[in-house]
């Protein structure tokens, strides 16, 4: 039997947890969904989820359908066109949208270069400016002061 052929991945962290994207800007809704406790038929029942499909796929003069791809099996999920990514992570968490478009914007610029070949034996590394971003969005640790108990 011969090997089987993954796409490459680019795989960035955002708060301890790797999230896998591909080299075109697509992104991995499923493993976001999960990790947010949610679930992504809810996401595509939403109304203003069918206006926002409905206007982008009018905008690049395609189907709706388009927007996303789900591929069953081990190494399936689903998989979001850039736009629409964004406007699932915002749905999800207004900094994780923050993070995933600057990401998102890294790859489609070439600036993310870290491609996986193997994604179960993958790893994690920051990119210019999605790193930054990140960075400015982890929640700063409180001052200590004379008034606080230790």
């Amino acid at each position: 039997m011969g090997a089987v052929n993954t796409p490459a991945l680019i795989t960035r962290d955002f708060n301890g947890l790797a999230f896998s994207f591909r080299p075109d800007g697509w992104f991995n809704m499923t493993k976001a969904a999960k990790h947010f406790a949610k679930r992504i038929e809810h996401f595509f029942e939403n109304g203003e989820t069918l206006t926002y499909m409905r206007e982008v796929a009018a905008l690049i003069h395609r189907n709706p359908g388009v927007l996303r791809q789900a591929t069953p099996g081990r190494y399936g999920g689903t998989w979001a066109h850039p736009k629409l990514a964004v406007f699932f992570a915002r749905w999800l968490d207004v900094l994780f949208s923050v993070w995933c478009d600057a990401v998102i914007e890294d790859i489609l610029e070439e600036a993310a270069d870290v491609t996986i070949v193997n994604p179960l034996k993958g790893g994690t590394c920051p990119c210019s400016r999605s790193y930054e971003i990140e960075r400015r969005l982890q929640p700063e640790p409180l001052p200590r002061t004379a008034t606080q108990c230790t």
